[in-house]
């Protein structure tokens, strides 16, 4: 049995106010990753210059910006890795208009269709690859099942 190293290590992700700012503690994320799965540091570039000065050297190599570099080994998380893809997007997840509770709606689990007899799921803002989950249906196969609009019009 292999003993964990990196142990008392804590991953927490978090988002920063505004650019160069450190992350709020407070509005983060703590992250689980793998026994040994944290690797880089802090990296700084340098600069050199290929001038030739009247003195026939050249000019000395100066230091450049500073970055973190991380790698972090885990396991995908379902919800877990909000904030990360956020990030990788830069834009915010939100949760989108929802029509509430249709009594006139109907799901044909044959033909894989959801139908209303008046309104419009594009008025109430229903796109393409959302994911609706139908509940409320009494003794229905397709009750509590979450599908993945592949087309969308209005009723």
């Amino acid at each position: 049995m292999t003993i964990a190293s990196q142990i008392k290590r804590k991953v927490f992700i978090g988002r920063q106010s505004a650019l160069g700012t450190i992350a709020d503690t407070g509005d983060g994320k703590t992250y689980n990753y793998r026994d040994g799965g944290i690797s880089g540091g802090l990296t700084k570039e340098a600069y050199e210059s290929n001038t030739i000065r009247t003195d026939q050297q050249r000019p000395n190599a100066t230091h450049g910006t500073r970055s973190v570099v991380k790698t972090i080994d885990q396991e995908f998380q379902i919800g877990g890795h909000t904030e990360i893809l956020e990030g990788a997007l830069r834009n915010t997840f939100s949760a989108a208009a929802t029509t509430g509770a249709l009594t006139t709606i109907g799901i044909n689990g044959s033909t894989r269709t959801i139908s209303r007899a008046s309104g419009s799921f594009i008025t109430d803002g229903f796109k393409v690859g959302d994911i609706v989950r139908a509940t409320g249906f009494a003794a229905s196969a397709n009750n509590n099942k979450n599908y993945r609009l592949a087309t969308v019009d209005a009723l």
